[in-house]
């Protein structure tokens, strides 16, 4: 790995409706994943649950994350970097888009149904490249199922879907911390 790379844990958050969560960090344009580097001893599913957490404020279980792959791209908000991302997924059940708050880091979050997302955001080249493309070309599962997740020692180093009002659709309703 070089010194330009920054290695994280991107998790992709979906609604029962696959509805897809994203967030904007403070001073950023950007739209990105929940999620962030690892802890030392940290496994990468206990990192995706401290992000989680921390960011938009849903607490789950490590087993309720499913790996997606680790995928490399350019660093959304470090110019001159690229990320190594290890990406996972959770399904929210009915009822839980409705705790999603703003926290942390986070000035913004928002729900797109995928087709906003590859329309009408600026989204970060590890979702818009990588992880959009393979929920808009499967019909499937993005996970087909989950996988033992290492730890990063071992890496080296009741409501129904997202609040609406009537006539709104995903990706109208945001979140400002």
């Amino acid at each position: 790995m070089n010194s330009n790379n920054i290695h994280v844990v991107a998790v992709l958050v979906q609604d029962h409706d696959d509805n897809i969560l994203l967030v904007r960090k403070r001073g950023t344009e950007t739209f990105i994943q929940p999620g962030g580097k690892p802890e030392h001893g940290e496994s990468i599913a206990e990192t995706a649950q401290r992000e989680v957490l921390e960011e938009t404020g849903l607490n789950f279980d490590t087993n309720r994350f499913k790996t997606i792959g680790t995928f490399d791209a350019p660093a959304a908000n470090e110019p001159g970097f690229t990320i190594t991302a290890d990406c996972l997924r959770v399904r929210l059940r009915p009822g839980e888009s409705a705790k999603v708050l703003a926290d942390a880091e986070i000035e913004q979050l928002a729900w797109f149904t995928p087709r906003q997302a590859a329309e009408d955001i600026n989204a970060a080249p590890l979702f818009k490249d990588i992880i959009l493309p393979m929920i808009l070309d499967t019909d499937e599962d993005v996970v087909p199922q989950a996988e033992a997740l290492p730890s990063v020692a071992e890496l080296g180093d009741g409501q129904e879907g997202p609040p609406q009002s009537e006539g709104e659709q995903p990706g109208d309703k945001t979140r400002a911390a």
